[in-house]
């Protein structure tokens, strides 16, 4: 599992999730996590992106970084009823315990 975090959401309302090609191993059993904490709120965001790594690389924007390091880009709209491309992934933090464990007893198998 990869986290990322951020204190500012791109254009108001999407999580911008950039993974560096060095630290994105595509496999099945493994996740990146975004999470958004809102400052003027002192808390985190109420959905939590959940996304498997090899969504992040199939679908994910090749970028460049740093350097001559790039990566893998994707924009998750936090507004309430958005139907864009990563919003599936988005799971509420309240179940986000849940999520983990039942990935968890998958990979078991």
């Amino acid at each position: 599992m990869q986290i990322k975090s951020n204190y500012k959401l791109h254009g108001g309302r999407n999580l911008l999730i950039q993974v560096n090609d060095k630290t994105l191993h595509p496999h099945h059993t493994l996740y990146i996590v975004g999470v958004y904490f809102d400052p003027k709120k002192l808390e985190i965001n109420e959905r939590i992106a959940f996304i498997p790594s090899e969504v992040v690389y199939k679908e994910g924007q090749k970028v460049k970084l740093h350097g001559t390091n790039t990566g893998h880009r994707i924009t998750i709209s936090l507004k309430e009823g958005s139907t864009a491309k990563f919003t599936k992934y988005l799971v509420k933090k309240t179940d986000f315990v849940n999520k983990l464990l039942e990935k968890f007893a998958e990979i078991e198998r």
